[in-house]
Parts: structure tokens; sequence; C-alpha cells
């Protein structure tokens, strides 16, 4: 792939250097045609309207570039009309923190399940789900995985009789009072 090519999709000239040098983009995005093809399906999926956060999405997170974007949003999908989130909030979530759209739905669901756990523990009602996301972005990095488990939810390790708490759990109850939650 050349700068030029890149510079014709939109990029600046500093952006087209910037992915160009990135050793995930040179050993995984080798082909124009199949990157173009991926700008094309981000763009119908996200909207063309988001150009400018799928560009940067992919310059801070250069494997956003190479992934299923149409199962990503299909998954990220499904969970939120758990979490009762809408199709923009999604699309907005995702371009926001693209790293997290690399994230497997199983991930995100164990995710889920602590943030569930920790309303019942609150008693806190579904209008304070924008809190807990804002909260859930900022700990992505914490796994949402009881310790010492085969990646069992908090649910399931409670049913076999596990009460350790996930990474996560800690690290958002924490955080829970910084925005007021409780």
């Amino acid at each position: 792939m050349q700068k030029d090519q890149l510079i014709a999709l939109g990029f600046t000239s500093a952006e087209a250097e910037q992915l160009l040098t990135d050793l995930y983009f040179k050993e995984n995005i080798v082909s124009f045609d199949k990157f173009k093809l991926k700008m094309e399906q981000a763009l119908t999926i996200y909207g063309k309207e988001n150009e400018p956060q799928i560009k940067k999405s992919i310059l801070s997170f250069p494997q956003f570039a190479s992934l299923d974007h149409s199962r990503v949003l299909r998954q990220k999908l499904r969970l939120a009309r758990v979490i009762g989130f809408p199709e923009s909030e999604v699309i907005s979530i995702i371009l926001q923190k693209p790293v997290e759209s690399g994230c497997s739905f199983a991930r995100d669901l164990a995710a889920i399940d602590v943030f569930r756990q920790l309303a019942k523990e609150k008693d806190l009602s579904t209008q304070d789900t924008s809190d807990f996301v804002k909260i859930w972005l900022k700990s992505h990095a914490q796994s949402p995985y009881v310790p010492g488990t085969k990646k069992l939810r908090m649910s399931q390790a409670k049913k076999l009789g596990i009460n350790a708490k996930p990474p996560l759990y800690n690290a958002v109850k924490n955080k829970v009072g910084v925005f007021k939650l409780g």
C-alpha cells in the first residue's frame, strides 16, 4: 500500500504516514483494495456522517480497519438491547473507544453481568445505565471474569459457590462514588 492511495481515501499525509509505519497495519493490511473495501463497509455500517470518527478510530487502533464491522455492530446491538441503549449510542461508543470493538461478545456479556450485580447491590435504577457505560469505558482493561476460573461470569461462579469478584467489579465499585451512583 502506498501513501498516495491513503491520501486518496481522505487521510492527510501525516495520517497516511502514521498508518504506513504502524507495525500491525504494515503486516496485516497489505492490500489497498482490501483496506478500501473495509473502509467502505465501515462507512456503510456506521454512516457516512461518521467518516471523521471512523478514520480517527483507525488511526488510534489500526486493528479497527480489519474488523468485520457488520458483526461488531450486530453483537454490540444485541448487548445494547439488554441495557436499553439505542443504535446511535452504540455507534458512538464503538467509534469513541475502537479497542472495545475488538472485545468478544462473551467478554462484553461478562462485563454486563458485573454491572448488573453492582446495580443490585446499590439498588440502582436503569436511568444510571449511561454512567455505568462511562465507567466501563474507562475500565475496559480490567477483566470481567472471576479470577481462578476459566472465564466464568460472576453469576455463573456464584451458582457454583464461588464468591470471588472479578477485577472489573472492584475497579467499578471504586469508581461508582465518583459518578454519584450510590
